[in-house]
């Protein structure tokens, strides 16, 4: 059995990217737990990874199209190479007709960078954004991130009393503020200001303000990182114990403050041993640092 086994593993190593590819579609089309072959998660082979998985974008099994995506997605992302960073995200662009898999599609394409995305690509979502098409709400951030000014009115319409989908409407506002409207920015100061802090705000709410990157919108999260009231619960559901909301909102604030003092790991968590010291560390650093850059 261990001789088969390294000879199996002997004849996958063997086989290119294409087959690789092929196979793992024949297994998804068998069962949606296939496992994704490893040397399709490798960097060296991205090239050949976002040329193979996208000939099967059309493929008749969602699950199918959906995996090649995210394979594309990742080797694309995940490159230094700006011109196949370009060549993954165009294809995924171009697959955003998939209305089946748009969600998926839309948070595949906010793991790149503005600059990945071309004039054609800004193109294709303003055309997508003005169909309306479902996941409008997620749509509206990417815009915003993209900082796609053309759709700036149309993002002031989704974001007024029109608009019965109140997740839509807030997604325009924030999307709104994100690009530097500064109309959309107090409004949605006013209404976040109005909210007491609570581990729903805390979780639902602050992302939001931290996505904006405005000064105004990171400065109150600072406030609140400052507060000792205990407003929010610890992360073990079995445990009720009133906490300060700062730890939280001091993880949030790790990815966009320049020169922060802490770090994340890939899960969002500070790396750290201990809490208490590490928001100690945070709010002597504000403190020092009023003029603080936010990060992109």
């Amino acid at each position: 059995m261990c001789v088969l086994t390294i000879l199996i593993s002997f004849q996958s190593l063997a086989q290119s990217i294409p087959t690789q590819t092929q196979i793992y579609v024949a297994q998804l089309h068998q069962s949606q737990s296939a496992s994704v072959p490893p040397a399709l998660r490798e960097e060296k082979n991205a090239n050949e990874i976002v040329e193979s998985a996208s000939q099967y974008f059309t493929d008749t099994l969602s699950r199918v199209r959906a995996k090649m995506y995210s394979l594309v997605s990742d080797a694309g992302s995940g490159s230094k190479d700006q011109n196949l960073r370009r060549q993954a995200l165009s294809k995924l662009v171009n697959a955003t007709h998939d209305s089946e898999n748009l969600d998926l599609l839309l948070s595949n394409l906010s793991n790149f960078n503005r600059r990945d995305f071309n004039s054609s690509s800004i193109d294709t979502l303003i055309s997508l954004l003005r169909r309306k098409p479902p996941y409008l709400d997620q749509l509206a951030r990417l815009v915003g991130t993209l900082q796609i000014n053309e759709l700036k009115e149309d993002l002031r319409t989704l974001s007024g009393p029109s608009t019965k989908n109140q997740r839509i409407r807030w997604s325009a506002l924030v999307a709104l503020a994100r690009m530097g409207d500064d109309e959309a920015l107090q409004s949605m100061m006013r209404r976040v200001q109005r909210l007491p802090v609570n581990d729903d705000i805390v979780y639902e709410v602050f992302p939001d303000l931290v996505y904006t990157r405005q000064r105004q919108a990171i400065d109150y999260l600072i406030v609140e990182l400052k507060s000792d009231e205990k407003k929010c619960t610890t992360a073990d559901a079995e445990d009720e114990t009133p906490v300060t909301c700062a730890y939280r909102i001091m993880e949030m604030l790790a990815p966009v403050i320049d020169k922060y003092p802490l770090q994340v790991d890939a899960s969002g968590d500070i790396k750290t041993k201990d809490y208490n010291k590490s928001l100690n560390s945070v709010r002597e650093w504000f403190a020092k640092n009023q003029d603080y850059k936010i990060l992109e």
